[in-house]
């Protein structure tokens, strides 16, 4: 306890001597670390409309002028690809294939759809590859291969039957503003490459992990994505370091939000994560040392928010961890604490628990009483000075409304009642649900329902569309939105059917609604495809250039503030020690 007491002293002190440097690290993190590798945004050009080609093969920068007239390939004036639909049967064709040119290029506004590669750089530097649609591949939408310099930005990959964006051997590219969905493998995986900046991508229902890193791939830059609903996990990194992931939604993975597996050290995982809703939410593990996890929200997972297995000098500060380990799994594995550690030297500091709130006789914002962590192998593994009241109450989570009926596989008859868990457990957001019902493509909704206040609702399935007979699968989508606004939405993990034998011609179908989270299959009219793609490169670099100015100026507010408060804090820490060790 000794030890702990010290090491939690020592943060303080630690945080002190960063705080007086803050001007030279944040020089350093904003200036290098988070401004774009590849130089600048390409202007977004405007289809108007699309010339069906061939696949496109180039190997050297002269194999330019071969497929446009467009730009000298240069910097100002770059060669444009664009416009151009592609469309191949073939399992291994590569649609747009590019090797060894350091020439600037734009593939830009393209639909791409079948082949084994939608876009593929070989030894490229300097090519943009901007506002494309892809979809159907066999193995990877876009791959970058040994390829740096590079700016993949703002395209919709769909149903790849491997990866969206792939990174091998790749160095200081920009993967920004894509929307990436039901891949077979990962979203995004970066296999030994390093400086890439990964930022404010939204990537969900992979079958692998959403975001995977692997084999060396250190130095990257993980920011403001929304990563959600993967098979496995959100963010997975394993035998990487030295990364930064931070700013993240990390949401209903169904193994773990964040995990970092397998020598994965000096990882920060910090600023304002919010890991909601996963099967685990922050795992690290299998000697993955030294890595840092701060000011996280970490809420709702079915086990440990936040566990540490064969790992030592994790530090665990700052965070708060809200309502993870149900009652079932509490029962079944005998777990008392949202967290586990088996490790050593792992510290546990100045963390939020909400069961854990109170007593503060002094009035110190620190609850009298240790936090307990599970574990095995380590003694009275403690959080020494739990906090009182949140960290971080700006990040506001809510919980996912999770479908218990129908949730795949089942046949309705009649008026049934659809049943839910409930987004709002504390009560604290005004939650009201609305109810769709979609025809197996999860891209047209009819609405059931709206406005409803309970968690279950009685449904007459006769009203329910059928495109076939008896044959029909449908899925359910519950949405939930607070008095303030904020969503969160579950679909039905699996598909069902309507027995439709007893329905006579009375019934009527609802109301259409297209959903706006769930992309629509790729398009060979310029009209939706323009639309599809509403954020332009004008807009993402306002972005980063925001959060970059937002984040020095938070911080640099903060810190003003936070000086003498640590001071403070550390005299109370030594004070409550003495006063502990007293009694």
């Amino acid at each position: 306890m000794k030890k702990s007491i010290l090491i939690c002293i020592l943060i303080s002190i630690s945080l002190l001597i960063i705080l007086s440097n803050v001007d030279s690290i944040f020089f350093q993190v904003t200036d290098q670390d988070f401004m774009l590798n590849s130089g600048r945004y390409p202007q977004k050009v405007t289809i108007s409309r699309y010339v069906s080609a061939e696949a496109i093969f180039i190997t050297k920068n002269a194999d330019f002028t071969n497929y446009t007239s467009i730009g000298d390939g240069t910097s100002s004036s770059p060669y444009v690809l664009e416009g151009l639909n592609i469309t191949s049967s073939l399992s291994s064709e590569y649609l747009i294939d590019i090797q060894n040119t350091d020439k600037f290029f734009q593939i830009n506004g393209c639909i791409l759809s079948g082949g084994e590669r939608g876009i593929s750089l070989t030894n490229v530097e300097n090519g943009y590859i901007l506002n494309n649609s892809i979809s159907n591949t066999t193995h990877y939408g876009i791959l970058l291969l040994s390829s740096h310099h590079n700016n993949v930005s703002e395209n919709i990959i769909s149903e790849a039957e491997g990866t969206g964006i792939s990174l091998s051997s790749s160095d200081d590219n920009d993967i920004l503003n894509n929307q990436i969905t039901n891949c077979k493998s990962s979203s995004i995986l970066l296999i030994g490459s390093e400086n890439n900046f990964i930022f404010n991508n939204s990537v969900g229902y992979s079958h692998l992990s959403n975001i995977y890193l692997r084999s060396s791939s250190n130095k990257n830059v993980i920011i403001n994505n929304s990563i959600y609903n993967s098979r496995a996990e959100g963010i997975f990194l394993s035998s990487s370091d030295h990364n930064i992931i931070s700013n993240n939604s990390v949401i209903k993975n169904g193994n773990t939000g964040i995990f970092v597996y397998f020598k994965s050290e000096n990882n920060s995982i910090l600023t304002n994560n919010i890991v909601n809703n996963n099967l685990r939410g922050i795992h690290v593990s299998y000697y993955s040392n030294n890595n840092t996890l701060k000011h996280n929200t970490v809420a709702y997972s079915s086990f440990y928010g936040i566990s540490i297995s064969s790992t030592n000098n994790t530090v665990v500060t700052g965070n708060d961890i809200i309502g993870n380990v149900n009652v079932i799994n509490a029962k079944a594995y005998g777990t008392s604490s949202q967290a586990y550690d088996d490790g050593s030297n792992n510290t546990f500091c100045n963390n939020y628990w909400n069961e854990w709130d109170a007593p503060d006789s002094n009035n110190d914002n620190i609850v009298d009483h240790l936090y307990p962590i599970d574990g095995v192998g380590v003694i009275n593994n403690t959080d020494e000075f739990p906090m009182v009241t949140r960290n971080n109450p700006q990040m506001v989570i809510m919980a996912i409304p999770t479908i218990i009926y129908p949730n795949g596989g089942e046949t309705l008859t009649g008026t049934v009642t659809l049943q839910w868990n409930s987004a709002d457990p504390s009560s604290v957001f005004n939650v009201t649900y609305t109810l769709f019902y979609s025809i197996s493509d999860e891209t047209s909704w009819f609405l059931i329902e709206k406005g409803i206040k309970t968690i279950n609702y009685d449904w007459e399935t006769k009203t329910a569309v059928s495109s076939i007979e008896n044959e029909t699968l449908y899925l359910l989508k519950v949405k939930a939105t607070s008095v303030n606004g904020i969503q969160t939405e579950d679909i039905s993990d699996g598909r069902f059917k309507i027995d439709r034998s007893f329905i006579d011609s009375s019934g009527t179908s609802t109301t259409s609604y297209t959903s706006t989270t769930t992309l629509p299959a790729t398009t060979t009219t310029p009209s939706t495809i323009t639309d599809n793609l509403t954020n332009s490169s004008r807009t993402a670099s306002e972005s980063h250039e925001t959060f970059t100015t937002d984040l020095k100026t938070e911080t640099s507010t903060k810190i003003s503030s936070s000086l003498g408060l640590y001071l403070v804090l550390t005299t109370i820490l030594f004070l409550t020690s003495v006063k502990r060790k007293s009694k």
